[in-house]
């Protein structure tokens, strides 16, 4: 079902295909939020007035804690 190259990507990211899955779209749902808060706030600027900023700075601690804990900040493949 998956490429050579999804299966490397999975264990680079030490990742299930669900927990990917999930992470993907929980990734997804966030970002949409912003971009619909952040549209709202360009017509309307008193509504979301520090929304994306604040769920910029959530995202940015969620993405270094993930980094500091899982091996992609020095990355190695194992092409077997």
């Amino acid at each position: 079902m998956f490429t050579k190259e999804c299966k490397i990507h999975l264990k680079k990211d030490k990742m299930g295909p669900a927990y990917h899955f999930l992470v993907c779209w929980c990734l997804n749902w966030t970002l949409l939020k912003m971009i619909v808060g952040l549209g709202i706030h360009s017509i309307l600027p008193r509504f979301f007035q520090t929304y994306y900023g604040d769920e910029l700075d959530k995202l940015s601690k969620q993405i270094k804690e993930f980094f500091k804990n899982s091996n992609l900040a020095n990355p190695t493949i194992d092409m077997e």
